[in-house]
């Protein structure tokens, strides 16, 4: 029986935070890079350097999440696409 050692948010921060903040945030980040009225008061470099910003800071910190589970002798890592087996005594 595989016993879940991630949390239960891990679903929610890999997939559905990512899902609805990037369109919002892309959204923000276009509107104030195109504003004709300058509402922003804003330099368009830093608008886009705190796009660039957040979405990798994003991939970093919530798509590259894992989720792990534990059965047996053997640890499962799996990104919800593929999951790999790594036995126990393969780690340190």
């Amino acid at each position: 029986m595989q016993r879940t050692i991630s949390s239960k948010q891990t679903f929610f921060i890999k997939i559905l935070f990512p899902v609805i903040w990037i369109p919002g945030f892309l959204f923000f980040n276009l509107t104030a890079l195109f504003d004709s009225t300058e509402t922003y008061n804003l330099p368009k470099l830093i608008i886009l350097l705190i796009g660039i910003v957040f979405l990798a800071s994003i991939y970093w910190f919530c798509i590259r999440l894992k989720t792990v589970k534990l059965s047996g002798d053997s640890l499962y890592v799996s990104n919800y696409l593929k999951e790999i087996k790594i036995p126990l005594s393969e780690i340190q």
